[in-house]
């Protein structure tokens, strides 16, 4: 099953490849949650889900992690440094369960990607991560969060000249979807900004 926008979406990243890296590649995560994933973390082989050109996986990689990327950009990931492309694959996180198997890592993120898809999409990718994940090990995510439940088309950040599809969530609404597959949650924090509200959750399976 895949989201009705996700072609456009992948156009997007595609084109823009070279803007997008340019505008996030010195991004870091407030408040040190994406410090408080590792701390958690028993483990040392992690999933990117949506790793652009491996910003992250390459940070992890500098840290010793055994780290990995997929994303549904081919023009994102070949902006990649040389020594981590072999550790990054194209690939649609709405068919994660078909690329990797049960249990295969001790940790999960993923930032500001599941809120490209449709909700109903996002709960099954929710599901499928849960199953790749090992036996009481971590997941990390970021979504936007709004009073009501919406889907926008709208610029972002990142390319503020470009309209992007974005799904939000009540913070309750996420929390509980977590809870009800049986996910712990450890850690979150809301960050406010001018433009949008954002929810970084760190849960335990």
């Amino acid at each position: 099953m895949q989201d009705p926008h996700q072609d456009i979406t992948t156009k997007i990243y595609n084109f823009w490849a070279e803007e997008y890296k340019k505008s996030s590649e010195n991004f870091i995560f407030p408040w040190n949650m994406f410090d408080l994933f590792l701390w958690e973390l028993s483990g040392k082989k992690i999933l990117d889900i949506g790793c652009a050109f491996g910003r992250d996986v390459l940070r992890l990689r500098n840290l010793w992690y055994e780290a990995y990327g997929i994303d549904i950009s081919k023009n994102l990931i070949d902006l990649s440094d040389w020594d981590i492309k072999d550790f990054l694959q194209v690939g649609n996180m709405s068919n994660i369960e078909n690329m990797y198997q049960a249990s295969s890592f001790d940790g999960i993120f993923s930032s500001a990607t599941l809120l490209h898809v449709d909700k109903e999409i996002a709960l099954k990718i929710l599901e499928h991560i849960y199953n790749l994940l090992d036996t009481e090990w971590i997941f990390f995510c970021t979504l936007k969060i709004s009073e009501s439940w919406e889907t926008l088309f709208k610029e972002s950040l990142s390319l503020p000249w470009v309209q992007k599809k974005y799904v939000y969530y009540v913070e309750e609404e996420i929390l509980s979807i977590l809870k009800n597959i049986w996910f712990k949650i450890l850690n979150t924090h809301i960050l406010e900004t001018k433009n949008d509200n954002w929810i970084s959750i760190i849960c335990k399976k």
